[in-house]
């Protein structure tokens, strides 16, 4: 077996070396006169000589404990990580969300370290590697390791998160969504068969989300009092759909009928559905839940003939975030409207309408030839 190539580095009551792997092992010769090495080995020299540092820290606090060699503190990133997942209170679609980030990019990549021999240079070095066509992905990925090191912190079992690149839990928008105009929405309308007609009037007026709009029932409904009770929500998680609540606590609301909609309820309702009251207002064509490629195709086939093939069903969200803006509620009245948990996500579903800044410059010069401002409704950017 090949010795370790040696290059002491003093360093007070310790030394570094670094072995045939390219790794680097510390020593620390402690107050009791023992030598001992550290617990796991390093990715630099530097990293190294922080342990260094560290261990004579403790020594002048008087916090030192003569043997840290325990299994809390020889945790492997995989373990943890598992560990970590199957503990959180997490939505089955989360969990599966989590796990394939796990098993494609993250254990792979540290599921055999030592939770403490994680340093930020090996962090930056891996996330340099990932693929950049898929920024989102990259990002989510960063996040989750990030999250799941602040845990390991609340665990003591590390100090500090190696988690240290700005920026990189939050990927850059690759294409902006264009939110589609009223002209644009009635034409998608009346290119699309009729069973899909109202879900797509729903979802730009109403801003349900698919997984909201494809577990809406009868008894969810109300055209007398012009309400839909959003109470439940469809996901995809391990292979299989699972109904559950909306994506948020938020997202468990009762959502206002715009009244010029209440003629398509109607007509949906007797046409389109069976009389139960649990009936769901958009079933799969055999039954149960509708999948998502289902509407995906229908929708993308209407797009097209109105001229916006880059418009997804999603994107009708973006429609009623904006349209509901323009109405000069509060961004309290808008997060509600849509179910959305924070201000920053509510505000990222905003888009301007098109001439609302030369509608803005024509108000100004009302109020130089008045010589007087008067008040409106509130922006939506006021709370």
């Amino acid at each position: 077996m090949a010795s370790a190539k040696r290059r002491r580095r003093p360093n007070g009551s310790g030394w570094v070396d670094q072995l045939p792997s390219g790794r680097w092992r510390a020593r620390f010769n402690g107050p009791d006169g023992v030598m001992r090495a550290a617990d796991q080995t390093f990715f630099t020299r530097l990293d190294a000589q922080a342990w260094l540092a560290q261990q004579q820290d403790r020594v002048r606090r008087g916090i030192w404990i003569p043997d840290s060699r325990d299994n809390r503190k020889l945790k492997t990133f995989e373990s943890y990580a598992n560990a970590w997942l199957e503990q959180r209170p997490l939505k089955p679609s989360t969990k599966w969300h989590y796990r394939k980030i796990l098993d494609s990019k993250l254990i792979p990549a540290f599921g055999c370290e030592v939770m403490q021999s994680i340093s930020p240079s090996q962090v930056r070095g891996w996330f340099s590697c990932l693929d950049k066509a898929h920024p989102t992905a990259n990002a989510h990925a960063y996040g989750l390791l990030r999250t799941i090191m602040n845990t390991a912190i609340e665990d003591e079992l590390i100090e500090a998160n190696p988690c240290r690149i700005r920026g990189a839990g939050r990927a850059k928008v690759q294409h902006k969504a264009i939110p589609a105009t009223l002209s644009e929405l009635d034409l998608i309308v009346a290119a699309i068969p009729s069973r899909y007609k109202l879900m797509v009037l729903i979802a730009a007026w109403c801003g349900l989300r698919f997984g909201e709009l494809v577990e809406l029932r009868r008894s969810d409904i109300d055209t007398t009092n012009r309400t839909i009770c959003v109470e439940r929500g469809a996901s995809l998680a391990f292979g299989e759909v699972v109904i559950g609540t909306p994506k948020t606590d938020a997202g468990r609301r009762v959502v206002a009928i715009p009244p010029h909609l209440i003629a398509a309820f109607d007509a949906h309702l007797s046409t389109q559905i069976g009389p139960e009251r649990h009936a769901l207002l958009f079933p799969a064509r055999h039954g149960g839940t509708m999948a998502a490629s289902t509407m995906t195709k229908v929708f993308k086939r209407a797009c097209r003939k109105a001229g916006r093939p880059d418009l997804t069903l999603h994107m009708m969200r973006h429609t009623s975030a904006t349209m509901i803006a323009a109405t000069g509620c509060t961004l309290k009245d808008a997060m509600m409207r849509l179910g959305h948990a924070t201000p920053s996500m509510a505000l990222r579903y905003q888009h301007s309408l098109e001439g609302r800044d030369q509608a803005i410059a024509e108000a100004l010069s009302e109020f130089a030839a008045a010589k007087a401002i008067t008040l409106r409704a509130p922006s939506i950017h006021t709370q």
